[in-house]
């Protein structure tokens, strides 16, 4: 049993600590190295990971530039013994057994790609962070998605095989900034691969300050738009009926915000469809209330509209700057 960790780094000083404990006794339960790509910090993030080299198998790549987590992701790769590859952000958490449970599932089930799930509690305390983590949990819980098979690939947390890159090629290092390059290759991905996703095995995320997560989303959103896909069935985020639909009613929701501002249409009509907009994300709505309180149920519901407006200028400039994904 043996793995690489591929962990890519930008100016992520404060929750360095927390993340490489996490790994404190994987060592002795199986062998590993982690590759730990310092992508051109200007914080102490190095000098933290110095720390950790005697108390772990770990392995530093520096650049002096920041050139993108694609690009070090991509020289990680190259510098990876194992042919079983962990991808996760270095600004997340979990338990060690977390880790050797995933593990033990991807090469017991032979999976190309293994997801592991966010926990519903973020580990700093930002607004929109919760915001983020609501919308993910509403298709969780709306279309009651359980651990198996789903066309889902991310490198916040997930195993891989590194084989599989051969088919799929690199990470896109046109995607400068912490993008969409990791869900690219899963749009690439042949019909055959063996994805999997683990509900049960969760790790906690650390969000940044509301303007870098609304930034992200927005950026993310955009490029998402952007792409040339032969099918919206390559993309897994839309790879269901409710997904479609409540995007399509979150564009509709914006575009006659936009008649009304205009006069182009009665406010009445507004007024019905921002309710047809809150009844379809009620699940989330529940669990926002549940979880975080009124405000953050209803912090989803714009935040849904920053995603599917910048989703829309990207697909609108998509049709002038095209980048293609398959």
């Amino acid at each position: 049993m043996s793995f690489s960790v591929i962990a890519a780094n930008f100016n992520k000083e404060q929750f360095l600590e927390s993340f490489f404990n996490s790994f404190k006794g994987v060592s002795d339960l199986v062998s590993y190295e982690l590759i730990f790509i310092d992508d051109g910090s200007t914080d102490q993030s190095l000098e933290i990971a110095r720390n950790y080299e005697s108390l772990l198998p770990l392995k530093i790549i520096i650049l002096e530039q920041n050139h993108g987590p694609a690009a070090a992701r991509n020289l990680g790769l190259k510098a990876a013994t194992y042919s079983n590859i962990v991808f996760c952000d270095t600004d997340i958490t979990f338990a060690p057994n977390t880790l050797i449970e995933g593990y033990d599932l991807f090469t017991s089930k032979n999976l190309d790609i293994l997801t592991f799930n966010l926990d519903i509690s973020p580990l700093t305390d930002s607004t929109m962070g919760r915001v983020y983590l609501l919308e993910e949990y509403e298709q969780l819980e709306t279309e009651r998605i359980e651990s198996g098979p789903h066309k889902y690939f991310t490198t916040t947390f997930s195993i891989a095989k590194k084989e599989w890159f051969d088919s799929v090629g690199p990470f896109d290092e046109t995607f400068t900034g912490p993008d969409i390059e990791d869900l690219v290759l899963g749009f690439k991905s042949a019909p055959g691969t063996r994805f999997w996703f683990s509900r049960e095995l969760t790790f906690r995320h650390a969000y940044p300050s509301n303007i870098i997560v609304i930034k992200k989303a927005f950026s993310r959103a955009f490029h998402l738009g952007q792409l040339e896909l032969r099918s919206l069935d390559n993309n897994p985020l839309l790879d269901n009926t409710f997904r479609k639909f409540s995007y399509f009613v979150s564009l509709i929701w914006v575009t006659s915000f936009l008649f009304m501002m205009f006069g182009l249409i009665n406010k009445n009509i507004f007024i019905y469809v921002t309710i047809a907009e809150i009844f379809i994300h009620y699940r989330a709505y529940l669990l926002g209330i549940k979880s975080y309180g009124l405000f953050f149920s209803f912090g989803l519901f714009f935040g849904r509209l920053i995603y599917v407006l910048s989703a829309f200028i990207g697909y609108a400039l998509g049709k002038v700057y095209p980048k293609k994904a398959v």
